[in-house]
């Protein structure tokens, strides 16, 4: 809907201006003022912890988070039948290259481990593992940390890859790393 309208309806515009059509003088010599300004910091306080420490139901993070593990676990069984042609060094891109074309500030976990098959298949199924326990609620902080950092890895070790999904996956992984548990 239409904030205009909405105010209208529900007569909170919810906005906070400040306009003084007087001289600096007469604001800073005037006692009403500082008195308004106290008053509007107050209510934009109010409303400040209204918003975020205001108790609300953790049914609906639950959801959330088991909806971003299902994503993710449906996204690592995309890549599982590739692994090795696009992770390792046999594969299209050996991890030399792969630091190449990055930000200097990027990495991934896949940098540390042995660039063979089996070292990448045991660092996905970690991925997995974590997924899984962000999946049921084990540890929830934790493991959406560590699948944010499963992603990322995947992500940086392999940028050819990469499409609008797979950006979204990061950035939805890293809001769930700050979601209520």
């Amino acid at each position: 809907p239409n904030r205009a309208a909405r105010a209208l309806v529900t007569g909170r515009a919810g906005a906070v201006a400040v306009v003084v059509p007087e001289t600096d003088d007469r604001v800073f010599s005037d006692p009403f003022f500082p008195q308004a300004y106290h008053g509007a910091l107050a209510a934009f306080a109010r409303c400040w912890n209204d918003f975020f420490h205001q108790p609300c139901d953790a049914r609906i993070y639950a959801a959330i988070r088991i909806a971003f593990a299902a994503l993710v676990l449906v996204h690592f069984a995309v890549l599982y039948p590739d692994l090795d042609l696009w992770f390792t060094a046999g594969g299209v891109l050996p991890r030399e290259a792969s630091q190449e074309p990055v930000s200097p500030y990027a990495w991934s976990l896949l940098w540390l481990v042995p660039d063979t098959s089996p070292a990448v298949h045991i660092a996905f199924w970690f991925a997995i593992a974590s997924t899984v326990g962000l999946l049921v609620g084990f540890f929830p902080r934790i493991n959406a940390l560590l699948v944010f950092l499963w992603i990322m890895s995947f992500q940086v070790r392999n940028n050819i890859i990469q499409d609008g999904e797979d950006t979204l996956l990061r950035l939805l992984a890293f809001f769930v790393i700050w979601d209520a548990v």
